[in-house]
């Protein structure tokens, strides 16, 4: 009876007192199997290719996994190897492009699939437009669209927006359906029967204009998961020095997809017609597919090919979903609705770069729509680009110690506040100079990128076991795609109304770049710990065995 009533008492005033990490950290070292040690026969060539020399007598070299009935696997050491990290990110940055691919591919296709009658008219055209845009739209001629279908501006809206109400829906949860049912399996479906849904595009289109509406509805609802789940991959896979390089190459994708949506389709309509513009992403998504399943696991633990080498490396890593979540203290982490905001505040500057800008080059600036075309085609390329530099640079600082997380998180997004800053103002006073006003504008796009290196990798820094669950909570602030074209439809028609368009965007990712860089944390929360600290606590206490005594 002393034993216990210490085991408890001992318990008791670990948890009071704060000392959570410190017992949690004792577990692991005594209750985690320990990764296979190099023999003294192993001749490590590099950081990722071992080569096994002969083995000594008796030796049982080789790896066994769970699920192959005790059978002998050969050790991925034995000759040349390929990380699987890497095999990781390659399919990360080209399922996230695939995603992005299947999602912007539509507005493209649609400008072929529908026939229409446009007529030359200032109606678009805002006060104080530059004397460009206002001749072009005086010579404008009525031109006639080629398409099959007489769909009105209303329903090609709602084919349009239908996706992003089901995205938005479903990302708020998609994080904590990967956590439960594993991001493998989520990533694999939802773009597997993405890929599905795409070749059935065609025929819905035939069919009725909503029949196609709600095919891209479910392909919203499909894709809500897809971020949350790469990310609560990653957050397994990914030591802590490499976290911010590894999310970023693969969200690196998005950028990618969107350039390839946006620039390639249109050939694709010229040579092939519109329809393979959906039949291509179907297959390339069904292509995909199978290799996601066959080489990527949830875990290093789960993965049968994984190295001796890579085995180690990873060992530093303690990342464990958990089914239960402490939905009351999560709750109360004021972090947790500076991310929201933070989404909120990216997604609206995403909305004027990226939907409205073609609107206001054009029609505002006057510039040639070829040249348009070009800036929003080549865009996103670099948006990819500076995610990885990113990433890179946040390990960079973090592995030199050159600051701490807080400080890389804090100097990532106000980098990126200052960019946004200077080149909106920049753009305003730049008014008629196209070149100028061209090249601000990749600056403003490029600018807002740096968000994703801060507010992106927060959830890993203060709960990393519930970081995908985090990601999807502050998908809420996808509402900000909504929310942004009614307001700036009010806006425009004003006097100068696209410069206040921009000030609005401008002001609004300011000020909450200011609430994140000073009301953000990088501390692990120690409702991170909530499930394992219990389970063990309970099971210990319950058997009477001292919960900080280390297993003999």
């Amino acid at each position: 009876m002393e034993t216990n009533s210490n085991a408890i008492q001992s318990s008791e005033w670990g948890l009071r007192n704060g000392s959570v990490s410190a017992y949690l950290n004792q577990e692991k070292r005594h209750s985690l199997p320990s990764p296979p040690a190099l023999h003294s026969n192993d001749l490590v060539i590099s950081d990722v290719i071992t080569v096994r020399t002969k083995p000594k007598s008796g030796d049982a070299s080789g790896s066994y996994a769970s699920g192959t009935g005790g059978q002998r696997l050969p050790d991925a050491g034995e000759g040349c190897y390929v990380p699987l990290r890497l095999v990781l990110l390659v399919l990360a940055f080209l399922g996230c492009a695939v995603a992005y691919l299947l999602r912007f591919s539509i507005s493209v296709a649609i400008i072929a699939m529908v026939n229409t009658a446009t007529a030359a008219n200032n109606t678009s055209i805002s006060n104080g437009a530059c004397p460009a845009a206002i001749n072009a739209s005086r010579n404008t001629q009525q031109s006639k669209g080629g398409g099959e279908y007489n769909w009105t501006l209303q329903e090609q809206g709602i084919i349009l927006g239908t996706f992003f109400w089901g995205y938005v829906i479903t990302k708020c949860v998609g994080g904590r359906i990967a956590e439960v049912v594993g991001g493998r399996l989520t990533v694999g479906v939802t773009l597997g029967l993405c890929g599905v849904m795409s070749l059935l595009c065609p025929l819905a289109a035939e069919w009725h204009p909503l029949a196609l509406a709600a095919a891209r509805l479910v392909m919203g609802l499909l894709q809500g998961p897809v971020l949350p789940a790469v990310y609560g991959i990653i957050a397994r896979w990914a030591r802590p020095q490499e976290r911010a390089t590894m999310v970023l190459i693969s969200f690196a994708g998005c950028g990618v997809g969107s350039m390839m949506g946006l620039g390639l389709s249109g050939l694709v309509v010229e040579n092939l017609g519109w329809r393979w513009v959906f039949y291509g992403g179907g297959i390339i998504s069904l292509f995909w597919t199978p290799f996601w399943f066959l080489l990527v696991r949830n875990s290093p633990a789960q993965h049968p090919f994984i190295s001796t080498k890579e085995r180690q490396l990873l060992s530093v890593v303690h990342v464990q979903p958990k089914r239960r979540v402490p939905w009351s203290r999560l709750l109360r982490c004021r972090t947790i609705y500076i991310l929201i905001l933070a989404e909120f505040a990216g997604t609206w500057v995403q909305t004027f770069t990226s939907n409205q800008a073609p609107t206001f080059l054009t029609e505002q600036v006057g510039m040639d729509p070829g040249t348009s075309e070009t800036l929003m085609t080549v865009t996103p390329g670099l948006a990819a680009f500076a995610f990885i530099v990113s990433g890179w640079l946040s390990d960079f600082l973090y592995r030199r110690e050159i600051l701490s997380k807080l400080g890389i998180r804090r100097l990532m997004y106000g980098s990126g506040v200052m960019m946004v800053l200077g080149s909106s103002v920049g753009i305003i006073f730049a008014g008629c100079n196209q070149t100028w006003v061209f090249a601000l504008f990749v600056t403003l796009a490029v600018g807002f990128i740096g968000q994703p290196s801060s507010y992106q990798m927060t959830p890993m820094d203060i709960a990393p076991n519930y970081s995908a669950t985090i990601m999807g909570i502050s998908g809420l602030g996808q509402l900000g795609a909504f929310v942004a074209p009614i307001v700036n439809a009010r806006l425009i028609p004003q006097h100068h109304g696209w410069d206040i368009v921009i000030m609005v965007t401008c002001v609004l990712f300011v000020v909450v770049g200011g609430l994140y860089i000073f009301g953000v944390t990088a501390e692990e929360q120690e409702w991170n710990l909530y499930e394992e600290v219990e389970d063990c606590c309970e099971e210990d206490v319950t058997q009477g065995q001292d919960p900080f005594k280390p297993d003999n």
